[in-house]
């Protein structure tokens, strides 16, 4: 449990946050939850499925009153609480901690990647709940069902995800009771089948009490069936070249598991069985589902990995003292490795824990956002039909609405149609002539990655000329005759340009870009001087220092030192 949080602070550059920011803020301003869309100009007033409302009050209302931080510490708060749950529940099973650490460890490595600060954090926490609770074959512990069925379907979408497992333990119980002959076995196991299809009768009954009602469990169905959607990374296979890779130990672990998956079943554990080979399949369809294929695996895993144990070790744990091993020297050796490794471990990576005033700031990747280029927005007053990637649409809501209003965010499919995604893909993949994507829109400005293909076309393009710089954005104008008015006022000096750090920052990385590297470094290093967390600003420094060959460039190793602490 103690080295659970190093798995958390991971760097995961999340455009989600944002928007569920701006949906809190409006929730709370406004003391109602929207049902239609405010913040595109594309689908403005359509139907918004907004199922993740709960977790969006809370999120605002932690960054409201406890800063931008404590929304790094709710994250490594819930999931720390929902993985020692995970961890406990293993324990329970077979009260060998060490065991139950090794599969806990996996679940972790595995689940990192995908750890960012989003609402699914509530999705997993409850997961561990669930499969703790109906684990436990107590009949009392049934009846908190509906309560953690309510408040789930209310925090984020993933409430389906739970009564599947509900029932998944349905069908496994029946199974075990159609095959079992033991007549004492099958009164307490129908007793408690019953309470189970009860509890999860009046769950399905009370979930209808969010504000979108029914539409909060039948639209993950119709999300996966448009095909559009599977070409988001997220939703990719974890096998598919390309976007965010699983760990190599997942394919260990998923190996493992398909070999326990057998033992479990030979046993008569056909509720945890059912479940895992369930959440496996959806794993290998999208690696989004791998966080939670890990969290219900681990209790068929942990059986795997026991039964190994009694083979390599001895004929397993005793009645008197619930341990694996006899007592014999190679046991006593593995607990003693096993301690010193840990508090090696513990003691290295608490250390290295990266606590501190900007934890939110490193965990989110804010950095690479386009902060500046916002601020120029904002104090030129521009309004405009912009043209965004998805990825940065919800950025863009939180820092500019109601001025400004997106082309598209990540909302997906509980608002955004297939038609609108294809027309992004195109304009990202270049699948289709861009010209006539950008006349169906009507955008006037675009707000797009440098070096990007897209990029490149627009800058070779004589309609469209760059309005601002960013480290890692570019502004676009079109030269239409409002165009060609902003144009004129910028040449003219009349535009406000920002003066901060990161404007800087975004100089000097210009400046190095053309190989000006002198240039460069006297305002890489006064953007460090007036932001000394400015992460990205010392790599560039870093590099500017080795390739101009400057007298201080000794100095681009500790520069270098600094940025990889962040």
């Amino acid at each position: 449990m103690l080295t659970t949080p190093n798995f958390f602070f991971r760097q995961i550059k999340t455009g989600d946050l944002w928007w569920h920011l701006a949906t809190g803020k409006m929730i709370l301003e406004t003391h109602s939850v929207p049902k239609v869309d405010p913040f595109s100009y594309t689908f403005a007033n359509r139907p918004w499925t907004n199922h993740e409302w709960l977790s969006e009050v809370i999120f605002y209302s932690c960054y409201k009153y406890f800063g931008e931080n404590s929304l790094a510490y709710l994250k490594i708060g819930v999931l720390f609480a929902g993985y020692t749950i995970l961890f406990l529940g293993l324990w329970r099973r077979v009260r060998i901690p060490l065991l139950a650490y090794a599969v806990g460890l996996c679940v972790l490595i595995s689940s990192e990647p995908f750890l960012d600060v989003r609402p699914h954090i509530f999705t997993l926490f409850l997961t561990s709940v669930l499969l703790v609770l109906l684990t436990s074959m107590n009949r009392r512990a049934l009846f908190v069902l509906p309560i953690l069925m309510l408040l789930w379907v209310n925090l984020h979408g993933g409430a389906i995800f739970g009564f599947m497992v509900m029932g998944s333990f349905l069908l496994g119980h029946m199974a075990a009771l159609f095959l079992s002959k033991n007549t004492a076995v099958n009164v307490t196991l129908r007793s408690y089948t019953k309470t189970l299809l009860g509890m999860a009768v009046l769950s399905a009954a009370v979930s209808l009490i969010n504000p979108s009602t029914y539409h909060v469990l039948t639209y993950p169905f119709e999300y996966v069936g448009h095909s559009i959607f599977r070409n988001l990374d997220e939703w990719r296979p974890p096998y598919a070249p390309g976007g965010l890779q699983v760990p190599g130990i997942f394919w260990v672990y998923a190996a493992f598991f398909l070999y326990s998956l057998g033992s479990s079943i030979r046993k008569g554990d056909y509720p945890l069985s059912l479940t895992s080979a369930m959440t496996f399949f959806m794993a290998m369809t999208s690696k989004r589902f791998v966080p939670l294929f890990m969290i219900t695996s681990s209790y068929v895993a942990l059986i795997g990995l026991f039964a190994l144990s009694q083979w390599l070790w001895g004929k397993g744990k005793t009645r008197d003292n619930g341990r694996l091993f006899k007592k014999n020297r190679y046991r006593d050796a593995l607990y003693l490795a096993s301690g010193i490794l840990f508090l090696c471990a513990l003691g290295y990576k608490t250390s290295h824990l990266p606590f501190g005033h900007d934890t939110f700031r490193r965990m989110i990747a804010k950095d690479f956002f386009p902060q500046d280029t916002v601020e120029f927005i904002n104090m030129n007053h521009l309004q405009c039909r912009i043209l965004n990637e998805d990825a940065m649409g919800g950025y863009l809501i939180w820092t500019l609405y109601p001025k400004l209003k997106v082309f598209i965010d990540q909302r997906a499919d509980t608002l955004y149609d297939e038609k609108i995604y294809k027309d992004h893909s195109a304009i990202r993949f270049g699948d289709r002539p861009w010209e006539e994507i950008f006349k169906k829109y009507k955008f006037d400005t675009a707000l797009w990655l440098r070096d990007h293909e897209m990029y490149e076309k627009l800058s070779r393009d004589p309609g469209w000329k760059v309005l601002y710089s960013s480290a890692f954005y570019t502004l676009f104008i079109k030269l239409d005759r409002r165009g060609n008015h902003l144009f004129e006022e910028m040449r003219q000096g009349h535009l406000v340009f920002p003066d901060s750090a990161y404007a800087d920052f975004s100089k000097g990385y210009e400046d190095y870009r053309v190989q000006g590297y002198d240039s460069a470094i006297a305002k890489l290093k006064r953007a460090v001087q007036r932001d000394p967390d400015l992460s990205p600003a010392y790599l560039v420094l870093a590099m500017a220092y080795i390739y101009s060959n400057n007298p201080e460039y000794a100095l681009a190793e500790s520069v270098l030192k600094k940025n990889l602490a962040f």
